[in-house]
């Protein structure tokens, strides 16, 4: 299991979210980063902001981050309102002026086989009637999602987390009776081949009882659910934070917390992140599961809880108690949280945003006069490579007044990478200068590189059965807690479990490449490969 312990620490890895995941480099934007080490994501016209109004959720594939939000013309583009695409140096629309989200807010965006799911509060998507709160961009317009059994659209309510898991989105959010479903009351399973619907609790008459916020999947594709919910299942510990493994029921996380049934955290779970088979879980409460050093983020093993650090004096946790954990991710040995704090520890620059180096918590930057990078509210998370990108409620991000609702920051200010993080040609990034105020902010911390070793990827078993024109391969990593890429023919690699099936194929040749990637976010450089052919009738 990964673990962030100091004495060893293991590589963090964010399985694709609405929060945030690790992946390949974007392109470099040329832009330079303010003085408190934040930059601005472009900008539309010249000197102007590149968002206008409040990013809520952020989504990673290779080569695009895909931001969402309440937000009109990123990058000045009229096509891209309240989701759009940052390549690393400029924003691109999703969809098209004929089939727009035209309100509301974007909170949460999944990608798969080359849709893209946003889920959020608004209405009629592209001028679908049923397109309400939850759509799909199936490149050519909006159109409703998951199947309904009863008139009218599947969601009442507001989506607030996306996960896919194996051929499945999980949708939270705070509907009711999703897609017609008595028993789906906050959370619902849609399948991505038809968008058929489901519940996904045995009992139907204890349902969940309150919103799901957060979702996350582990290594195994067991899936956390957090929000502010009791009972769920009937199962008095199953309070705020559950999980529910590949083919199984939903379980409690342990006991803990006192006068809620040994539930371990008794208020709103608002973010969680997975690394290996453990669930890092962002909470408004103090003391989970009655450590008194886990205040407001804590981790899940599958079997206990522990605390991440603790304040100066060793007693408590970091944060203070009217902290609020919107967003978790990772990436090394690294822990990044972001949300509403103030000078977490004493620490004046330890605003809204900080991370975890293994052993203790610091904060992320400045806004170049020693204090927080931003006034607001962090709502998500991403890691890209070796730079860090947050959205949110602010209006400005490490002295940059552009970095308007997103901005990003190079990790190469507060970790030690053994090679550059920029290779030097047209428009490289040049490292950012730190001017010297009146009353310097301190150097960051700078612990050592995290793990550079390239996985290993191996495919296990293949079997191809020509009947039935399908073909099911079974890959494996090296390194634990490993996730995979898989490409088919001529089409680019996407994010793929073990066992990968593709069915409905032509007659002829064929070939599957899969490569790994492992925790520390290092990607094997040499995919495994099966050719084959599907012979003719």
């Amino acid at each position: 299991m990964g673990s962030l312990e100091p004495a060893r620490t293991r590589g963090l890895l964010r399985v694709l979210t609405c929060f945030a995941v690790v992946i390949g480099a974007l392109v470099a934007s040329a832009s330079a980063a303010g003085p408190g080490g934040w930059d601005h994501l472009g900008v539309g016209s010249a000197g102007s902001d590149s968002l206008d109004f409040v990013a809520s959720a952020l989504t990673v594939t290779p080569g695009a981050l895909y931001v969402g939000g309440e937000f009109t013309n990123a990058g000045g583009l009229p096509d891209a309102d309240r989701i759009a695409v940052w390549n690393g140096s400029t924003w691109s629309a999703v969809s098209s002026s004929a089939s727009q989200i035209t309100n509301g807010r974007v909170s949460a965006i999944a990608v798969s086989a080359g849709k893209v799911y946003a889920g959020g509060n608004f209405q009629n998507a592209g001028g679908r009637a049923n397109a309400d709160n939850l759509a799909v961009w199936d490149g050519t317009s909006w159109e409703p999602f998951c199947t309904s059994t009863a008139p009218g659209p599947a969601f009442g309510g507001n989506v607030t987390s996306l996960q896919i898991v194996g051929s499945t989105l999980y949708v939270g959010g705070e509907f009711q009776n999703g897609a017609g479903r008595a028993s789906a009351d906050y959370l619902l399973a849609c399948a991505l081949a038809d968008g058929a619907s489901n519940t996904t609790v045995v009992d139907p008459d204890h349902p969940f009882s309150g919103p799901v916020l957060a979702l996350a999947a582990d290594s195994n594709g067991t899936l956390y659910a957090g929000g502010r919910f009791l009972d769920l299942e009937n199962i008095d510990a199953a309070d705020n934070v559950a999980y529910l493994p590949a083919g199984g029921n939903w379980h409690p996380t342990s006991t803990g917390a006192a006068g809620c049934g040994g539930c371990a955290i008794n208020t709103f779970v608002r973010g969680i992140a997975t690394v290996g088979t453990d669930a890092y879980v962002g909470t408004d409460m103090k003391d989970i599961a009655g450590i008194p050093q886990a205040d407001h983020v804590a981790r899940w093993n599958g079997s206990a809880w522990s605390a991440l650090g603790a304040d100066g004096g060793g007693g408590n946790g970091w944060f203070s108690t009217a902290t609020t954990i919107n967003a978790v991710t990772g990436t090394g040995s690294y822990l990044f949280v972001a949300g509403t704090f103030q000078n977490a520890n004493g620490e004046p620059r330890a605003d809204n945003i900080a991370y975890f180096d293994g052993t203790e918590w610091h904060p992320v930057g400045s806004d170049g006069a020693g204090n927080g990078p931003w006034s607001g509210t962090g709502l998500a998370l991403a890691l890209v490579d070796r730079t860090l990108y947050a959205a949110g409620s602010f209006t400005g991000a490490g002295g940059d007044p552009q970095a308007h609702s997103a901005a990003s920051f190079a990790l190469t200010q507060i970790i030690a990478y053994p090679t550059p993080t920029v290779t030097a040609g047209p428009g490289a990034i040049p490292t950012p200068t730190v001017t010297a105020s009146p009353n310097p902010a301190p150097t960051p911390t700078v612990t050592p590189a995290p793990d550079v070793t390239r996985p290993a990827t191996s495919l296990r078993r293949t079997q191809i059965t020509q009947s039935a024109r399908t073909a099911t391969f079974r890959f494996a990593s090296g390194e634990p807690g490993s996730t995979f890429s898989c490409k088919f023919d001529s089409k680019p690699f996407r994010p793929c479990t073990s066992p990968k099936t593709y069915s409905k194929l032509a007659p002829g040749a064929h070939v599957f490449r899969v490569k790994a990637r492992d925790r520390a976010g290092n990607l094997d450089a040499t995919p495994a490969v099966k050719r084959f052919t599907i012979r003719r009738r």
